[in-house]
């Protein structure tokens, strides 16, 4: 139970609609993301089937946005990636 308990700790607890924020919640030093109520929608819907498109559809996305950024495994997420101010971008 610790382990589950220090997992939730370091955890984002919230609605995770798209791949990118996943990305971005890593990058803030998330150790993990849990996928909120996404999964009972999918669920309800398709049941197994739509939780398995689901998962599929964010790591889809995580993919992609993990090759926009130049990131190649998870391991790589640092905060460097994130920007956060769009005007001190430019």
């Amino acid at each position: 139970m610790a382990k589950f308990a220090d997992f939730i700790r370091n955890s984002h607890v919230g609605s995770i609609p798209t791949g990118l924020d996943v990305l971005r919640l890593l990058a803030q030093g998330a150790k993990g993301v849990l996928l909120g109520r996404a999964y009972l929608y999918a669920l309800s819907a398709e049941g197994e089937a739509g939780v398995a498109n689901l998962l599929g559809l964010i790591e889809r996305e995580l993919r992609v946005a993990m090759a926009l950024t130049g990131i190649k495994s998870i391991d790589e997420i640092s905060p460097d990636i994130l920007v956060s101010n769009m005007r001190a971008a430019r």
